[in-house]
């Protein structure tokens, strides 16, 4: 028995000891890792929001060339261009270009057959369509940072090992944010 309890026993009386140094190693390793994983999507959540930012600028872009268009055929004169531009003037008060000004624009190249001739018009009207798709891919991906991100920060044990760091949760990316 005496040769087993040699042979088996990790440097003696020492095993607790090592066990204990390996289990603290491994907690470590995790802590760490739990850690890089809460800072590297608290990197991505602000590059989702810009690349959306910067589609949001895209958009309103060509929503204004499609209006320079439309104004420059002489519909200004016309009731529906004028409901446009009412909506235009409330681009201030919203900070951005609302889905009803995009579907006023796209009404008004079936009223108006010279602007169904017009390339350019068709053209910044199929890169308006990508755009907010653009945008609504941009967003889920951003709201999926977050709950990442909130998930990671609230799940047992993390948020017990998280605490001293003060990480917060993130508010998810609405449609009304986007268009303020």
């Amino acid at each position: 028995m005496s040769e087993f309890k040699r042979r088996f026993c990790f440097m003696g009386g020492y095993s607790y000891l090592w066990l204990l140094l390996i289990v603290l190693i491994i907690s470590c390793i995790y802590i760490i890792g739990l850690y890089n994983k809460v800072v590297r999507l608290q990197n991505i959540i602000p590059e989702n929001r810009s690349n959306i930012e910067i589609l949001r600028k895209k958009k309103e872009y060509l929503i204004s060339k499609m209006i320079e268009i439309v104004n420059s055929y002489g519909l200004h004169e016309s009731s529906i261009a004028t409901t446009v531009s009412g909506d235009m003037s409330g681009k201030s008060s919203q900070g951005g270009f609302g889905p009803a000004i995009v579907q006023r624009l796209a009404n008004l190249r079936m009223a108006f057959p010279q602007l169904q001739a017009d390339h350019l018009y068709s053209q910044l009207l199929s890169e308006l369509s990508e755009v907010e798709s653009e945008i609504v891919q941009r967003r889920e991906e951003y709201n999926t940072s977050v709950r990442g991100h909130n998930t990671l920060i609230l799940q047992f044990p993390a948020n017990i090992i998280l605490a001293p760091f003060r990480f917060q949760t993130v508010p998810f990316l609405a449609i009304t944010d986007l268009n303020s």
